[in-house]
């Protein structure tokens, strides 16, 4: 109420029922129609609060109708009674206007602050009345416009109404069963629901709504969802760190607005960025994608001339991302797989989390490089030991790398059980992925891996004498996957002895061998032609065996770049001709 039951705002001594000259004299001011004599009190009329009236009496009976001469106590109280009518109705009606919620004297200067219980009346296609009705009573109305997406994010709003409170009203209108259907909030109906199956709410616990008394429901609904402005991604940025810069952690401020931490950091990421550039993203002039990859970097200077220097199409976010982690290295990388993220921090290595992608990023490549190189020494000792002549470590070994060496062939033995077990399975995933017809980009760094694991597995299938680890040597490197790579059984080309007569009839690979004999030009030229000619007559009696050559021949020029052959083909467009 605005005044209490029992005094006069502005005089406390009056009884109830008495008199108030100021309060008869503005009530005149504004209606002077008014048939019944206004007494100090509470009450309401017509949408703003009014003092109680009491019988039938006419004012000037009253017996504290005295004094009304000018100069009177009421016009010494209040000023505004001097002025004359036309300027002092409209002051007496701004000291009793209800929208304001205060009463102001003639100066404009508060008298008495209050809280308004009046009915809301507005010029509007509905009046709306304020009530406090139980949860359980509220139902959802089919007039609310709201169809699509009513169910997502019911646990941030939860959350944040129990954090906060229902920071808006119910948009509600009676039926005839009792209840109250919701013509415009439902999904924070849905949210108080859900924390009264959580037992944080009480299942009949009083939610303040308006009470929509015409028929233009659905109207209300699309008013409420459709005349509103989503909160600009910068401003919802800003305002989460200014809730860090007031002491509030990201799992506090995570728990009160129904998010996880980690959606917390990122805001707070992103309000980190260069004023300079965050200003460009407010005006328009930078998506937030763009805004995403200055976060891998905490250097202002850096992420400006990241932006300035490159001209307009150099300014995608995966290349802006690279330009601000050109000297770092991807813990994606297989030499930070190979020695591990842990181990490099262990060592003091730092290391930079993009907190919108898995990907992080080492910033000491030196350390990084010192680390792989003391690791691979440890495994290159431990290979050498098994009596091979010499042990290379190369940090990539690919097929250019092994290009020219012989390799030799140990003695097959079977695997053991895990070891067989592991190579079936990753023979049946890598045919599996073989059958698709297209790839991802991490299908086929998984293809790599089970490539490198095959051909790990099977090497171990194989055993080598004492004399073939006397010719041989074995590379030590990282596979493309991190894992440590081993290919042993490798005989130099400088160092690969010829085979003597003995090694030839018997087909063996290690033996004695002696000098090569020397031909002229013309005789081993002559000698290439007759083995061409006996390899051609061959091959017209093997059409399988032609057709198998001609294949390997096509698939060694397109997959592996070129290589040895013993068919001299070339192809264009659907031709294929010999040379």
């Amino acid at each position: 109420m605005l005044v209490p039951p029992s005094a006069c705002p502005r005089h406390p001594h009056h009884r109830r029922g008495q008199v108030c000259r100021r309060h008869r004299r503005s009530l005149l001011a504004l209606g002077r129609d008014r048939p019944r004599q206004p007494v100090c009190g509470g009450g309401e009329e017509r949408g703003f609060p009014v003092l109680e009236t009491r019988g039938a009496a006419r004012p000037d009976r009253h017996p504290h109708l005295r004094g009304r001469q000018r100069g009177g106590r009421a016009f010494q109280r209040n000023p505004v009674h001097r002025l004359p009518r036309r300027r002092r109705e409209p002051l007496l009606h701004q000291q009793h206007d209800p929208c304001a919620q205060r009463i102001l004297n003639a100066n404009g200067r508060p008298l008495l602050a209050a809280r308004f219980s009046f009915p809301l009346q507005h010029t509007g296609v509905s009046a709306m009345t304020i009530k406090t009705i139980p949860l359980s009573q509220l139902v959802p109305s089919p007039a609310n416009v709201r169809k699509t997406g009513a169910a997502s994010g019911l646990g941030e709003l939860a959350a944040s109404i129990e954090a906060h409170g229902l920071l808006q009203n119910l948009q509600v209108r009676p039926t005839e069963s009792g209840r109250f259907e919701v013509v415009a909030g439902g999904r924070r109906l849905a949210a108080l629901k859900l924390l009264a199956k959580r037992k944080a709410l009480a299942k009949d616990a009083p939610i303040p709504c308006h009470v929509l008394t015409g028929e233009t429901a659905s109207e209300i609904s699309l008013a409420e969802n459709e005349m509103r402005q989503a909160m600009h991604p910068a401003d919802q940025f800003v305002a989460f760190k200014a809730l860090v810069d007031g002491g509030h952690g990201p799992d506090e401020i995570a728990a009160r607005f129904g998010v996880t931490a980690h959606a917390v950091r990122q805001r707070l990421k992103l309000a980190a960025v260069s004023p300079t550039l965050f200003a460009l993203y407010r005006e328009g002039a930078m998506t937030l994608d763009q805004l995403m990859a200055f976060t891998v970097s905490d250097d202002h200077a850096a992420q400006e001339a990241a932006w300035f220097e490159a001209p307009d199409w150099q300014r995608s976010a995966p290349a802006l991302r690279k330009r601000l982690t050109a000297a770092h290295v991807p813990a994606s990388d297989r030499r930070a797989q190979f020695v591990t993220v842990e181990a490099y921090v262990a060592a003091g290595g730092a290391v930079v989390n993009d907190l919108f992608q898995t990907q992080s990023y080492l910033t000491d490549p030196a350390l990084l490089d010192r680390l792989v190189s003391e690791k691979l020494a440890r495994e290159a000792a431990a290979v050498r030991a098994e009596g091979w002549q010499w042990v290379t470590v190369a940090p990539e070994i690919d097929f250019d790398l092994l290009r020219g060496f012989e390799e030799l062939r140990g003695k097959r033995q079977p695997l053991p059980p895990a070891q067989a077990k592991a190579l079936a399975k990753a023979q049946r995933e890598r045919e599996r992925l073989a059958e698709q017809e297209s790839l991802t980009d991490a299908e086929w760094a998984r293809c790599d891996a089970l490539d490198a694991a095959i051909a790990a597995l099977s090497a171990a299938a194989f055993v080598f004498s004492d004399r073939q680890k006397a010719r041989g040597g074995a590379f030590v490197g990282i596979r493309p996957d991190g894992a440590l790579a081993v290919v042993r059984g490798l005989v130099r080309p400088a160092k690969r002895p010829e085979p003597s007569a003995a090694d030839a009839a018997t087909g063996a690979e290690d033996g004695p061998s002696g000098p090569a004999p020397r031909l002229s030009g013309a005789v081993a030229a002559d000698l290439v032609a007759q083995r061409t000619a006996a390899l051609r007559a061959l091959l017209a009696d093997r059409p399988d065996v032609a057709l198998a050559a001609l294949v390997h021949a096509l698939a060694q020029a397109v997959f592996y770049e070129g290589g040895d052959s013993p068919l001299a083909l070339s192809y264009g467009g659907n031709w294929v001709t010999t040379a």
